[in-house]
C-alpha cells in the first residue's frame, strides 16, 4: 500500500508524516464534517429538531439500512421535499442484509439509499432554511456550495481560488487541497 499521513496539531505544527504531506488530496467523504458546518450555521438544527443522530448523518457515509433511510425521508418531509429533490444519485444499499430483502421484496432502491444522501439532506435543508432554489443546489455556483467552499477555505486556511475542484461520485463539488490543509483543519 501506499499512502501520506500527517498529523497535525492544532497550531498547525507537523508531529509526524510519511510521505509529502503537502501533496493535493481530495478527501471526498471526509470532508462531511467541514460541508456540513454552513448549514449548522444556518440553523437546520434549530429549524428543524435535529438531534445527534440526524447530525450524525449528514457528517458520515451510510449504508442504506432503514435507520438511515428513514431518517433521510423524515428529514426531507419536514422540509416539504422528498427523496426525489436529493441530487446525489441511486445505489443499492451496501448493507447486505437490506439488499438482500429489498431484492427479495422486490423494493425499488432510490436516492435515499446513496451512502452519501445524509450530507445531501443537509445541503437541501440549508437552502430551504435560506430561501434559495433546490433544483441545482449540487451545483458549484450555488450558494450552498459557495458556503461550504468557503469554510473549507477558512476551517483549512488554504485560500479558496487555490482550491481544486472536482466532481464526487454523489455530483457535488469535491476539494483538492494539501492533505496538511486537511489535516489542520
Amino acid at each position: 500500500h501506499n499512502g501520506i499521513i500527517v498529523v497535525v496539531d492544532s497550531k498547525g505544527r507537523i508531529l509526524n508524516k510519511i510521505g509529502d504531506s503537502h501533496r493535493v488530496v481530495f478527501a471526498r467523504s471526509s470532508m462531511k464534517l467541514i460541508q456540513v458546518i454552513p448549514a449548522l450555521e444556518l440553523g437546520i438544527k434549530e429549524r428543524f429538531g435535529l438531534g445527534a443522530k440526524e447530525i450524525s448523518l449528514f457528517c458520515a457515509s451510510h449504508s442504506g439500512e432503514n435507520l438511515h433511510t428513514t431518517t433521510v425521508v423524515k428529514l426531507l418531509k419536514k422540509a416539504q421535499l422528498s427523496s426525489a429533490d436529493l441530487k446525489c444519485g441511486m445505489h443499492p444499499p451496501r448493507h447486505i442484509p437490506t439488499y438482500e430483502k429489498g431484492l427479495k421484496n422486490h423494493k425499488e432502491f432510490g436516492p435515499e439509499h446513496n451512502n452519501c444522501s445524509g450530507k445531501h439532506t443537509a445541503m437541501l435543508l440549508s437552502a430551504r432554511v435560506n430561501h434559495e432554489k433546490i433544483e441545482n443546489y449540487y451545483l458549484l455556483e450555488h450558494p450552498v456550495q459557495q458556503r461550504i467552499l468557503q469554510t473549507v477555505s477558512d476551517i483549512c486556511e488554504y485560500p479558496k481560488e487555490q482550491i481544486l475542484i472536482g466532481i464526487d461520485g454523489c455530483g457535488v463539488p469535491v476539494h483538492g487541497l494539501p492533505l496538511y490543509n486537511i489535516a489542520f483543519g
